[in-house]
């Protein structure tokens, strides 16, 4: 019986020689023309970081981040100290664009207008398209934080790698056999046993989310939060396979984060300025004169917006990082690993555990979905590489599985 194993298209990528339509990229390491050593010098060194590093600041940072965030947005804050989504947003976007950006060129300010990507039209839509829903999904995101409690929200979106697994598939970038398809549902309901046992959840009061409407509401925004970043993988994988097939200008994570970080600046900042001048307008005929400007939230809460922001950078650095590594289901997996280590990491921190038996039943179950998963997935991959080496149409009775051919094949870009 011949079982065909279809290959990874998500493989880590190799930069390819400039096309002779192309004149020579002199930082053939980095898509930007602007890039300096300093970025050519830490792209190679982010390069040459394992996958376990990455993912360990991923997760760090990640903690750091969603930590604040909640914090900054949760509707029991004080007045003080709450400010709105698209303020958070855009201070995440802008803070990501400055600091990518002094990376890249060695100034915080960015250009009004871009240099143009040497890809084709149909690679800048997918760009487009990527950016779109990175910028909609962390928007949604904190609309959600700040009508309910940060613990349902994380509970919602536990069933991201379900999402991230369904379009992946749909689209044809991955393949999810049943050795690995049951460890990844194991893992998802492991999360949201944990997530929804966290110690946070028993802290955590929000008047909004006292009535039916407010929790379908912040449901709703989750969801729809998980089906964009799971595009936003899916579309990722995608451009980077097809900016790989037609030889076009290759795309580093540093340059992707901060073409994403750019343009969800530009889509927020008019969303911002128009909601602050609402909210000025509605204030000015009660009070007759503001006590404060429209930036006072910013002002005021500079230096945690400054962390929140540095740390919202270096975590979706590593996770883009990792995602130009591995598949879309793979990246949805770990992230899946990313929640839970947030609410261990916060429940040691604060000596606060689970409530009760779910909470630990959840942590086996994670525990056990990551070790089956990542066992079939190693085994898979060793599989995939001796078929890799072995000549075309050659059987592979010698790599270890009697009777069982390989077959390589890229899905389609």
């Amino acid at each position: 019986m011949q079982t065909p194993s279809i290959r990874f298209a998500s493989s880590r990528l190799q930069v390819p020689s400039a096309p002779s339509s192309y004149p020579a990229d002199p930082s053939p390491l980095h898509a930007d023309p602007r890039s300096k050593s300093a970025a050519r010098y830490l792209l190679r060194r982010l390069d040459a970081v394992p996958t376990s590093f990455l993912c360990l600041a991923w997760y760090l940072f990640g903690t750091v981040c969603v930590t604040i965030s909640s914090s900054l947005l949760s509707s029991s804050s004080s007045s003080s100290s709450q400010i709105s989504p698209l303020t958070l947003s855009l201070a995440q976007f802008l803070c990501s664009t400055c600091l990518l950006n002094l990376i890249i060129a060695g100034t915080p300010i960015p250009p009004p207008r871009l240099p143009p990507l040497r890809i084709s039209r149909a690679s800048r839509t997918s760009l487009g398209v990527t950016a779109f829903c990175f910028s909609l999904g962390f928007l949604l995101t904190n609309v959600s934080f700040s009508i309910s409690s940060a613990s349902f929200t994380e509970t919602i979106k536990s069933a991201e790698p379900l999402t991230s697994a369904a379009v992946a598939l749909s689209n044809g970038v991955d393949v999810l056999p049943l050795a690995e398809a049951l460890p990844l549902l194991s893992i998802v309901a492991g999360v949201y046993l944990v997530s929804a046992d966290s110690p946070s959840s028993s802290t955590s009061t929000s008047t909004s989310t006292s009535t039916s409407t407010f929790t379908v509401l912040s449901t709703l925004l989750v969801l729809l939060s998980n089906l964009c970043f799971s595009l936003r993988a899916t579309h990722q994988t995608k451009l980077q396979n097809s900016i790989r097939a037609k030889k076009e200008q290759q795309m580093d994570a540093i340059t992707l984060l901060f073409r994403f970080s750019y343009f969800a600046l530009y889509l927020t900042a008019p969303l911002f300025l128009f909601a602050e001048i609402m909210t000025f307008e509605e204030s000015t005929p009660r009070n007759h004169a503001p006590s404060s400007s429209p930036l006072h939230p910013f002002l005021a809460l500079a230096p945690l917006l400054l962390l929140n922001g540095v740390s919202f950078t270096l975590y979706n650095l590593a996770s883009t990082a990792i995602l130009t590594r591995v598949s879309p289901i793979e990246h949805a997996a770990m992230n899946g690993g990313r929640r839970l280590f947030q609410i261990l990491f916060t429940s040691f921190f604060f000596s606060t555990f689970f409530r009760s038996l779910s909470g630990w039943l959840g942590l086996a179950l994670t525990m056990a979905g990551f070790f089956s998963y990542t066992l079939h997935n190693a085994k898979r991959r060793r599989v995939l590489a001796v078929s890799r080496r072995a000549p075309t149409g050659s059987s592979s009775s010698g790599n270890g599985n009697d009777g069982e051919e390989v077959v390589s094949f890229d899905p389609p870009v």
